[in-house]
């Protein structure tokens, strides 16, 4: 019975989704990476990307409330954005403190290296 007792007291957090489409706040790899979600305004969502001591963000929001986006956690390090309409992000953010954005608009070939989970996504939002 006491078995029973301390798995019911247990409080575990629902899993993460594999695309997060909606504000909130989303962990994933054990803890590794959280990623932030909050709408700005009457019609912005924007994100923060948080792992280990490190948070990387776009300075200003550029995903319409509305809009089909969807963020996905490929791996601690890499994070993909999409804004809904034309721009695919890729995120990178290393244990060391570094981040770095590379946008679709800037490097067109980079929707070839997106994972085939987040390229049938963008495909059937669009």
């Amino acid at each position: 019975m006491l078995g029973c007792i301390l798995v019911s007291s247990c409080k575990q957090e629902p899993p993460s989704p594999a695309f997060i489409t909606s504000p909130g706040s989303y962990t994933y790899f054990d803890h590794q990476l959280t990623i932030k979600v909050g709408e700005e305004g009457t019609n912005l969502i924007n994100y923060q990307i948080h792992r280990g001591k490190v948070s990387a963000g776009p300075a200003a929001p550029a995903i319409q409330k509305g809009s089909p986006w969807f963020i996905h956690a490929a791996a601690p390090a890499a994070v993909w954005v999409y804004d809904g309409v034309n721009d695919l992000m890729l995120v990178r953010v290393d244990e060391t403190g570094a981040s770095k954005f590379t946008s679709s608009k800037v490097a067109p070939d980079l929707t070839n290296q997106a994972p085939p989970e987040v390229l049938s996504r963008m495909q059937s939002r669009s």
